[in-house]
């Protein structure tokens, strides 16, 4: 089954959001640990690197451009699709008659 860019989304985001939480904590507690106080700017600038580094922001707004750009392709071809299933179904291959 392939893993589509909205499930990819749903998995990655909050996969994101729990490492760049511990990566906050981890060096909040980290620096407290070894240097005695808590470093939280460099906390700060560890977590916010890991949510941007590892957010999946990007797939999730180039999917539904996608579907938009190949959906006004198609139109320009003078294919007409009644939805996103007939765009699906174009990389399966087949004849599609709806």
């Amino acid at each position: 089954m392939p893993l589509t860019a909205a499930a990819f989304v749903v998995l990655a985001t909050p996969v994101a959001l729990i490492i760049s939480a511990v990566a906050l904590i981890g060096w909040l507690v980290g620096s407290w640990v070894l240097a005695g106080e808590p470093d939280v700017r460099r906390a700060v600038f560890a977590g916010l690197g890991v949510l941007v580094m590892g957010y999946p922001c990007a797939v999730g707004i180039a999917a539904p451009l996608a579907i938009v750009r190949a959906a006004g392709e198609a139109a320009d071809l003078g294919i007409i699709m009644r939805g996103v299933d007939a765009l699906s179904g174009l990389f399966e291959g087949g004849v599609h008659v709806g």
